[in-house]
């Protein structure tokens, strides 16, 4: 690069969402995300799409994190270049301190090299959080990460990844 590339990258981000006036709050929420790719970023022009790297953007990513930005992601040195991100979901009260959050989020490059899949994968996110006192709460979780073809195609393991957590927290 000599410093006169031109940028022609571009991102969007919409999140939208509903909570019922019903016993139990339930939500649904969705949202949609696409960063512009680039196979050929020593041409001049620079089509990549970043965005905010590393932001607390986990209704986006999921909780996970195993795509960080909408840049893509790479994997055995092939990269899959910007994100389209689908996701859905649903939350629910089902008693005055407990929480439950089931999402989905599915990923597909913008941009892929030839012969590649498009599909990176899907995480699907479940969640409880539970409050037992006004200083005192929980939250356990069980992820998913699903990988796409993308995953098999690059590294040839169709390996998916788990991931669990418990958290306590108290507040003074």
């Amino acid at each position: 690069m000599d410093g006169k590339d031109g940028v022609r990258a571009y991102g969007e981000h919409v999140n939208l969402g509903y909570t019922f006036k019903l016993p139990w709050e339930p939500r649904i929420f969705g949202a949609y995300a696409y960063g512009s790719g680039d196979n050929n970023p020593f041409d001049g022009r620079y089509k990549e799409f970043h965005g905010t790297i590393l932001n607390d953007d986990s209704d986006l990513y999921g909780d996970m994190r195993v795509l960080t930005d909408q840049n893509g992601v790479t994997v055995e040195k092939i990269h899959a270049s910007g994100l389209e991100i689908w996701v859905g979901g649903f939350s629910a009260a089902p008693l005055p301190n407990l929480n439950v959050t089931f999402c989905i989020h599915h990923f597909l490059a913008s941009k892929v090299p030839t012969g590649f899949s498009k599909d990176i994968g899907a995480e699907f996110d479940s969640e409880i959080s539970y409050k037992l006192t006004k200083g005192i709460s929980f939250l356990v979780g069980l992820d998913k990460f699903y990988t796409g073809r993308f995953f098999a195609e690059a590294s040839g393991s169709k390996s998916n990844i788990n991931y669990c957590y418990i958290q306590a927290q108290a507040d003074f």
